[in-house]
């Protein structure tokens, strides 16, 4: 479920901002007005799930995506697109993983790999451009980083900013990637810091 607010009016009456926030913690983030969202039901759609994988997975995980195209599509989320897209999610960890869960598992949420790993990021194509552990109130603690992956394939690269946090009861991750390729994430650096900045969780 999307909950989409327009809280931030500009001069003409119109709004300016997506105010979104997650349907299954306390994540609400802003997103320019024009982009286009996608919400977790068209997210979940094309993944063919039976009606009871669709409920267990709604009951689990909260996903969003968002593309700033004039011409936008999901194929350019998480992809070296030419203007900026951003992936949220909030998840509920198992049992299993909570045991071993680490600040290490945030930052490979959304890669193969670590980034903080030297030797595994690089033979992945994954260079880290910037770290840091971060900690809020109510025991919430997580990362953010800035880092380009490379594909040695296509020659194209995708720079991305992600922040993460994972709750004091180690039982739900939020997550929030904004990117483009590398020249229009330079281009875009400002807003998409913004967008990272405007990112709130709070505990329940």
């Amino acid at each position: 479920m999307l909950v989409a607010l327009t809280l931030a009016l500009a001069a003409c009456g119109g709004p300016r901002y997506h105010y979104v926030k997650s349907a299954k913690s306390q994540a609400f983030f802003k997103v320019p007005s024009a982009w286009t969202l996608y919400s977790e039901d068209t997210l979940l759609a094309g993944q063919q799930l039976t009606d009871s994988q669709l409920k267990a997975a709604k009951a689990q995980i909260w996903t969003l995506a968002f593309d700033a195209s004039p011409k936008p599509s999901l194929d350019h989320v998480l992809d070296a697109s030419g203007s900026p897209w951003g992936f949220a999610k909030s998840r509920l960890l198992s049992p299993q993983e909570r045991d071993a869960y680490a600040l290490a598992d945030l930052r490979k949420e959304l890669l193969p790999v670590d980034p903080a790993a030297a030797d595994s990021a690089a033979s992945a194509g994954v260079e880290l451009l910037s770290i840091r552990d971060l900690n809020r109130p109510g025991g919430l603690r997580g990362n953010e980083f800035v880092a380009t992956l490379h594909n040695s394939a296509n020659n194209k690269s995708v720079t991305f900013h992600q922040i993460a946090l994972v709750d004091a009861k180690t039982s739900r991750v939020d997550i929030l990637a904004v990117g483009c390729q590398a020249d229009c994430y330079k281009s875009n650096e400002r807003l998409i810091n913004q967008i990272i900045s405007s990112w709130t969780v709070k505990e329940r």
